[in-house]
């Protein structure tokens, strides 16, 4: 799987990293659910969320090692029950 975004952040910083859909790309649904997981351990990254509008995931993410890039696995399920994952790449530097 190739990631779908990348970001780069201080290792002492705390940021809330994620993605944001249009109407057309969710095609008129909305977003009901979220699971985010990361990799290598090292990290630290809260319970995904979902934005009010249902359009929208995120998680706060914190930590991790200089030199080291992590991936953030949202694995997020649509109101028709479609399940659709994307990882962003968090590079500490």
């Amino acid at each position: 799987m190739v990631e779908t975004g990348t970001v780069t952040k201080p290792a002492g910083a705390t940021w809330p990293i994620g993605f944001r859909f249009r109407g057309t790309d969710l095609d008129s649904l909305l977003i009901t659910g979220v699971v985010v997981t990361s990799l290598p351990v090292g990290l630290t990254v809260d319970a995904g969320h979902i934005d009010a509008d249902g359009m929208g995931v995120w998680a706060w993410v914190q930590g991790g090692t200089v030199g080291t890039d992590y991936f953030v696995l949202f694995v997020w399920t649509r109101s028709d029950g479609m399940i659709t994952p994307d990882i962003m790449r968090v590079c500490v530097r």
